[in-house]
């Protein structure tokens, strides 16, 4: 496992380009950042350590990039709340994605959801985050993927369920992993459902339609259509 910054740039003619920084090595170069700036950039990966204080600089230049980035990853960093909230704000990104490590203690969801930029994220998965049902709840992200290790229940994903069907949530694509035996009946326990196959269901509210797939210690979840109400 590597310490490095990588950074995938679309340029010109659908030709893709990575750029790789490793430590040791200077965090800021100037150069570096103009070069950033020549185009569009799809991913910013982090893979390393980066202090407080190095996060900050690296951001009053980040914030500068005139074009918006698409997608940023935290790959069992080494950083502070505080160093990934600053990254984040910078770069507003569309997509984010967080790896958790064993190492990476101080760093939990709940402390995340503290933080504003962090609970707007439409685009969100987590990898061996330990998601906790009162964790989830806190997330408002529309697109959630949950792999590995997690700490969710089936009555934590009925809650959110309810929580959607009383007007409380939106979904539109959910994949998640749980912690325990996933029973149909207590899932959509005072829900309207429609069994579609072995595995799938239709369950509605007044006006969305979602599909819900169990497979195995999973559940995907995924909105189909809205309902159209007519006079």
């Amino acid at each position: 496992f590597q310490d490095e910054l990588t950074v995938e740039r679309y340029l010109k003619r659908s030709r893709w380009e990575d750029y790789k920084y490793t430590p040791p090595g200077p965090y800021v170069d100037e150069t570096t950042f103009r070069q950033l700036a020549c185009a569009d950039i799809e991913t910013i990966r982090f893979q390393m350590y980066v202090p407080d204080e190095v996060a900050k600089e690296w951001a009053e230049h980040l914030a500068e990039l005139k074009s918006s980035i698409f997608r940023v990853v935290f790959a069992r960093c080494r950083m502070s709340v505080q160093a990934l909230i600053t990254l984040l704000t910078a770069l507003r990104p569309k997509q984010v994605s967080v790896e958790f490590g064993n190492d990476w203690e101080e760093v939990s969801v709940d402390k995340l959801c503290l933080h504003k930029v962090f609970k707007e994220i439409s685009h969100l998965s987590l990898i061996n985050s330990r998601l906790s049902d009162d964790d989830l709840r806190l997330l408002n992200a529309q697109y959630l993927t949950v792999y590995e290790a997690t700490g969710i229940t089936v009555s934590g994903l009925h809650q959110i369920l309810l929580d959607w069907y009383n007007g409380k949530r939106s979904i539109t694509d959910y994949h998640l992993s749980v912690s325990d035996m996933i029973v149909p009946e207590r899932l959509f326990d005072g829900l309207p459902t429609r069994r579609r196959s072995v595995i799938a269901w239709e369950v509605r509210n007044s006006d969305t339609i979602l599909h819900v797939s169990i497979v195995g210690p999973g559940v995907s979840i995924t909105k189909v259509y809205d309902v159209l109400v007519t006079d």
